[in-house]
């Protein structure tokens, strides 16, 4: 039976109810003792009861000093900027290396201790962290993300690096002794990744997937019982279930959005997942679920290490570029797919700053003139094939500060955020 939000939001209380009842009160603590509940709503629940009466007033006032405090950077050498920042689009959460070393044991006990292959599916993670046990020429790495590709393509040479646009590509001529899936936490993605997955698995071969924990979202149980379904029939055998496994290290993206709520210290790794380990039976049908096709194309440009995506539907005349705001501080307080205010962005950079703007095709123009260092004026009237009229040069150059603001503000991120 599907969970509402009500019954959702009345869960999260009495898990924390318990927490509280064993001894556990440091927001911390209560966090990371949770199943994957988001920050906002785990203080949120905090502030609920302390309001009831149903946990001491002091519990909420730790968690209100913890979030408050601002952290300058998270720990040192511990996150990577060898891969490209994740943009929140791609639903790009990456494994913490805890998760990575756990994933290369588990391959290796599966292995029988002997060399296989092993295909990551959206887990560029494990390529990145491999330890000494695991040959480099072992690996097959499927990515969508060009620049993942390119830069993994250098790291780790002797791997097979694959970029492939599965929503509409199907090479399965390759296949693994073990998979490593991680999909964007949606059904439908879940389901065309473990698809994919049956065409790429060898017989009696090992598929391992990230699948999100009870707290992540109403309804994750029913979500949970329909995959394992549908695997079943796929000809996948359930091997086992392993509970709260596997951890992420939070984006920049993701703490942007948090800061903008007022949660401006979360544990690192807050973020968990369930690992389902399934066999493959080797009877699998001819079915492929595809991957699912964004009705709105986005174009990805790149300053330095900051991403910025432009909706794709571009004017083919001159209108303004200036951006305009979409919420206050122009931050998104949000990483759910559920936010309403999504449809109304524009240009969306990497640390979920938001924006809608009148003339696109002109913006990118400017975006693309600061990375090459020309005059923005010149490179719109070639683009447009005409010149431009004093007030539109000045909307120009008011455009081009507003960009550089903004890639201030990333870059200042990136260096908060990422340490190498």
């Amino acid at each position: 039976m599907k969970q509402t939000e009500k019954e959702y939001y009345w869960t999260i209380d009495q898990w924390i109810l318990e927490l509280v009842r064993k001894g556990i009160q440091e927001f911390d603590d209560i966090l990371l003792s949770l199943p994957g509940v988001y920050p906002q709503d785990v203080f949120l629940s905090i502030q609920r009861l302390t309001d009831m009466q149903y946990i001491p007033k002091q519990i909420f006032d730790k968690a209100n000093y913890y979030v408050s405090k601002s952290t300058v950077a998270t720990n040192p050498g511990f996150l990577s900027r060898s891969l490209p920042v994740p943009h929140p689009l791609d639903f790009a959460w990456r494994f913490s290396r805890k998760s990575v070393n756990f994933l290369l044991e588990t391959c290796y006990s599966l292995l029988k201790y002997s060399r296989g292959k092993i295909i990551l599916l959206g887990s560029p993670t494990v390529l990145q962290y491999l330890d000494r046990h695991f040959l480099e020429e072992d690996f097959i790495l499927i990515d969508s993300d060009p620049l993942i590709a390119e830069k993994l393509a250098v790291l780790r040479p002797r791997a097979q690096v694959q970029c492939w646009d599965l929503s509409i590509e199907a090479h399965f001529s390759i296949q693994g002794d073990v998979v490593i899936v991680d999909p964007p936490w949606y059904p439908e993605y879940i389901h065309s990744f473990l698809s994919i997955s049956t065409k790429l698995i060898k017989k009696n071969g090992i598929i391992l997937l990230s699948f999100p924990a009870d707290g992540t979202r109403p309804n994750i149980k029913h979500e949970r019982k329909q995959t394992l379904d549908w695997a079943s029939e796929m000809g996948l055998i359930l091997v086992g279930i392993s509970e709260l496994r596997l951890s992420y290290v939070s984006p920049p993206f993701e703490r942007n959005a948090l800061s903008a709520v007022g949660i401006k210290n979360i544990p690192c790794e807050w973020r968990r997942s369930d690992l389902i380990i399934f066999r493959s039976n080797n009877e699998n049908g001819d079915a492929i679920v595809k991957m699912p096709k964004s009705q709105n194309e986005w174009y990805d440009y790149s300053t330095g290490d900051v991403r910025i995506r432009v909706r794709g539907d571009y004017e083919e005349q001159f209108m303004d570029p200036r951006l305009d705001s979409i919420v206050i501080g122009d931050i998104l307080p949000s990483v759910s797919r559920r936010d309403p205010r999504r449809k109304g962005v524009d240009v969306w950079t990497s640390g979920n700053r938001v924006f809608s703007c009148k003339g696109k095709a002109t913006f990118v123009n400017i975006l693309k003139s600061i990375t090459q260092k020309v005059d923005p004026c010149q490179t719109i009237e070639e683009y447009f094939k005409r010149s431009l009229s004093y007030e539109e040069k000045v909307m120009v150059e008011a455009a081009r500060k507003q960009i550089l603001e903004v890639l201030h503000l990333e870059h200042v991120d990136i260096c908060k955020y990422y340490w190498e």
